[in-house]
C-alpha cells in the first residue's frame, strides 16, 4: 500500500491547481483520518490556502454532533471541503448534509470513500456529483469470485464468519439446520445459493486494498520460495550465503 502521504500531497496539489484558498477539513475519529487530515492542513497552509474549519466526525455519529458539524460547514462559507474518513463515517456525514439541504459544496475525498458504491446511489447523487479524489488502482484477483461463491456452511460448519454471514444475507440460521441448536431465526433449508443473491460480498469489481494485500502475500510467498531454492555463494546474505530454510526467521 502506498503511504497516505502521497495521497494527501496529491490532494494539496489539486487545491493549488484550482486556486482554492478557503478550504474546510472534516476527518473521522481514527488514526488514518486524523493523520491524513493534519498532513493535508499543513500542506495546503504552506501553499497559501486558509483552513476554514477542522471538524472530527464522532465514532458514534451522535445526531447533535453531526448536525453541529454540518452547520459549522454552512456558516464557514467554505465552498471546498475535504472529508478524510472511512466509508461509514463519510456516509453518516453526508446523510446529515442531505437533512440540512446543504448544497453548493465541492467535496474532496480520501481514497477510503471515493469509490464507495453506497455513496453513488440516487440518494447521495445531488450532493456528491462532481466530488474529486484519488483512488487506489483497481485490479482483478484471478479465481476469487468463483471461490467466494463456492462458500457454504455445510462445507465450513465450524467457521463462525461463514455462519454469521449466511444468517445476515439469507435471514435464516445454518446453525439450527446443521446441528439442531437454538436460534431466533428460522433454519435454512439448504437451497440458498450465493450466486443468486446480489451482495457486496461477492462483488469483486472494486478490489483495491484487497488487491494490494493479495500482492503482498504473493511477494512473501515468492520470497520464501526463492530462499528455499537459494544457490550457495549466490545468496542474498553476506558472502553470498543462503539462509537456513529449516528455521526461516520473520525478518528474513
Amino acid at each position: 500500500m502506498p503511504s497516505d502521504f502521497f495521497q494527501v500531497n496529491a490532494l494539496a496539489q489539486l487545491v493549488q491547481h484550482f486556486g482554492w484558498t478557503w478550504v474546510g477539513t472534516v476527518a473521522g475519529d481514527d488514526a488514518y483520518a486524523r493523520g491524513g487530515a493534519q498532513i493535508f492542513i499543513d500542506k495546503v497552509s504552506k501553499l497559501g490556502a486558509c483552513i476554514a474549519l477542522y471538524e472530527i466526525i464522532p465514532k458514534n455519529h451522535a445526531p447533535a454532533q453531526m448536525s453541529r458539524i454540518v452547520e459549522r460547514i454552512r456558516v464557514s462559507r467554505a465552498r471546498v471541503v475535504l472529508v478524510f474518513a472511512l466509508e461509514q463515517d463519510a456516509k453518516a456525514l453526508f446523510s446529515e448534509v442531505i437533512k440540512h439541504n446543504l448544497t453548493g459544496i465541492q467535496w474532496l475525498a480520501s481514497e477510503a470513500w471515493i469509490t464507495a458504491a453506497i455513496l453513488t446511489t440516487p440518494e447521495f447523487q445531488p450532493i456528491l456529483q462532481g466530488s474529486m479524489g484519488f483512488a487506489i488502482r483497481r485490479a482483478e484477483i484471478p479465481g476469487l469470485q468463483s471461490f467466494l461463491l463456492r462458500l457454504h456452511p455445510s462445507i465450513f460448519p465450524d467457521d463462525p464468519f461463514v455462519l454469521q454471514f449466511w444468517e445476515e444475507l439469507f435471514g435464516c440460521s445454518p446453525r439450527t439446520a446443521l446441528s439442531g441448536t437454538f436460534s431466533n431465526k428460522p433454519p435454512c433449508n439448504g437451497s440458498e445459493i450465493l450466486a443468486n443473491v446480489k451482495s457486496i460480498y461477492s462483488d469483486v469489481s472494486q478490489l483495491r486494498i484487497s488487491y494490494n494485500v493479495y500482492k503482498g502475500v504473493y511477494a512473501i510467498a515468492y520470497a520464501l520460495e526463492a530462499m528455499q531454492k537459494c544457490v550457495p555463494e549466490r545468496g542474498p546474505f553476506p558472502g553470498g550465503s543462503c539462509p537456513d530454510t529449516q528455521t526461516i526467521k520473520p525478518w528474513q
